[in-house]
């Protein structure tokens, strides 16, 4: 209640304070409360995920991981939103006395080098010494940034345990996080009867408005796990942004990118991913950069098991 309250003062205050730093600090107000909102929905999302693996799995690797999952999701989300949290505090306090963190830090160590500097300068300027305020949030960040890394080290450790799980990484863009993600999820391959039924039940699939003989399609649903969809969407961004290897999937998503823009395209990509992981898990297949090569290898798989 309380932080609904200061977010609705920040939003009527913040026309009367154009043109002053008190704006910024209003609009500041307002991200947080909106990202925060976002990462408790998030953190939430954990927790069915993890009661499905733990339930629906009967093999002896998921039952710790259905123990672990939640816990491990959960811990690298919380950690990875308090740094940003405690960055941007320190942010805005710099700026009410007329210091700015220069951005482009990639590490904590580098991030304290360039506050400490801001508060010199504002010691120098103004005569305060904000260091017994800001150093200790500092170390805070630190501390909170190795426990991240530590928690991302045991999700590889999880993902590298599992044979499908390291099948799923050899997908260009996609990590230990979207492997253990997706493996959690779907729980049990047999129980789609089509690969097609597992991006509808990850809410990737538009909706229809059917009235009379019109059918529009609309939106993707966005029914299902929401945590496993915006991994899936993260892959896909990465394979089409950040990935140097070719791949039939980049090539396709590249392309519908320039007809329908890069946000429509990334959700595509995700969609057909899905399917593509589906597959490989159902059939014990690997993931094929070239489509032509794709039913030669299947074929190739289903002979060797016969």
């Amino acid at each position: 209640v309380t932080a609904l309250i200061g977010v609705i003062i920040a939003y009527v205050k913040r026309g009367d304070a154009a043109g002053t730093v008190w704006r910024s600090h209003f609009q500041n107000l307002i991200v947080v409360f909106w990202v925060t909102l976002l990462v408790f929905v998030l953190g939430l999302a954990t927790w069915p995920v993890a009661l499905g693996a733990l339930f629906a799995h009967d093999v002896l690797w998921a039952w710790p991981a259905a123990l672990s999952l939640p816990l491990l999701f959960g811990l690298l989300v919380f950690p990875v939103f308090a740094i940003w949290y405690l960055y941007r505090m320190i942010r805005g306090l710099l700026r009410v006395y007329g210091g700015r963190v220069e951005p482009g830090a990639k590490s904590a160590a580098t991030y304290r080098d360039r506050v400490v500097e801001q508060l010199m300068q504002i010691q120098d300027r103004e005569g305060l010494n904000l260091r017994p305020r800001i150093l200790p949030v500092l170390d805070l960040c630190e501390r909170l940034q190795a426990d991240a890394e530590r928690i991302e080290t045991e999700l590889e450790m999880l993902a590298a345990a599992n044979p499908i799980c390291r099948r799923f990484m050899a997908v260009p863009g996609v990590g230990a996080i979207t492997a253990l993600s997706f493996f959690t999820a779907i729980e049990e391959p047999s129980r789609f009867h089509r690969a097609g039924d597992v991006a509808a039940y990850l809410g990737l699939t538009p909706r229809v408005y059917q009235s009379g003989e019109s059918l529009t399609h609309g939106r993707i649903s966005k029914m299902g796990n929401r945590l496993t969809r915006t991994h899936l969407v993260t892959a896909a961004t990465v394979m089409l942004s950040a990935t140097k290897t070719f791949s039939s999937l980049k090539d396709w998503g590249l392309r519908l990118a320039k007809k329908v823009g890069f946000n429509k395209a990334k959700v595509a990509v995700a969609r057909k991913l899905a399917i593509i992981l589906f597959g490989m898990w159902r059939d014990g297949t690997h993931f094929q950069f070239k489509t032509e090569t794709v039913e030669p290898h299947r074929q190739m798989m289903q002979a060797a098991r016969a």
